[in-house]
C-alpha cells in the first residue's frame, strides 16, 4: 500500500497566479503618477519664461522690483491722433478702453510709488523689436504730463519713432549729438505743449 492519503482534492483554478495583473496595473499607474509629478515640478522650476498664469509674481520675483502694470496686446500701431494726443487707435472700443485704463493704471501706480521718494526716471525697454516701447512710453508721459512736467527720451539709436508721433522735427539733436557733446543736451529738447 502507499504511504500517502488525499488532505484536497484539486481544482482547476479560475484566474492564473502570476502575473498579478491588478496589482501591477496599480504599481504602473502609482510609478507614472509619481513620474509626471516630479516631470512637471522639475520643469517648473528650469522655467524662465514668464506667462499669464502666476507672471506677476515670477516678475517681481525675478527682477526684484514691483509691477506698476500690465499693457494688453493691441492690434494696431502708434499713430497721431487730431487731438495731438499719441494713442494706439483700437479696432474696437473695448480693446481701446482697456488698453487707456491699462496706461491710466500704470500712471496711478508711479504715481503712488514715488512718494517719500525722488524716483525721477522711468524705462520702458525690452528685448526684442515691435513689442510696443513707443506705443507705451509715448502714453504713459502724455497721461503723467496731466499733472507734471515730463520729458520723454527716445533712445532708439536704429529705429526712433516718438519725433513723429508728436509731431516734432527729424533734423534736431538727437541722442548722438548728447553723448558726443553733452553740452547739446538742452539744445536737443524739444518742447511740446499739450
Amino acid at each position: 500500500s502507499a504511504n500517502a492519503r488525499i488532505s484536497q482534492a484539486a481544482s482547476i483554478p479560475i484566474n492564473p497566479i502570476k502575473p498579478n495583473k491588478s496589482t501591477i496595473m496599480a504599481i504602473a499607474f502609482l510609478g507614472s503618477l509619481i513620474a509626471a509629478i516630479v516631470i512637471a515640478m522639475l520643469r517648473e522650476s528650469f522655467d524662465n519664461s514668464i506667462d499669464t498664469m502666476g507672471g506677476v509674481e515670477k516678475i517681481e520675483r525675478k527682477l526684484g522690483v514691483p509691477l506698476v502694470g500690465i499693457i494688453p496686446k493691441m492690434k494696431s500701431h502708434l499713430k497721431q491722433s487730431n487731438k495731438n494726443e499719441p494713442v494706439c487707435p483700437p479696432d474696437s472700443a473695448s480693446e481701446g478702453g482697456a488698453f487707456t485704463e491699462a496706461i491710466r493704471t500704470i500712471c496711478s501706480s508711479i504715481v503712488l510709488s514715488k512718494k517719500g521718494k525722488d524716483n525721477q526716471v522711468i524705462v520702458i525697454t525690452s528685448s526684442v523689436p515691435n513689442e510696443g516701447k513707443s506705443t507705451a512710453s509715448a502714453s504713459v508721459a502724455y497721461e503723467l504730463s496731466k499733472s507734471e512736467k515730463v520729458l520723454l527720451i527716445d533712445a532708439d539709436f536704429r529705429k526712433p519713432s516718438l519725433y513723429k508721433v508728436f509731431g516734432l522735427a527729424s533734423e534736431a539733436f538727437g541722442m548722438t549729438h548728447v553723448l558726443e557733446n553733452p553740452a547739446s543736451a538742452v539744445a536737443s529738447i524739444q518742447l511740446k505743449v499739450m
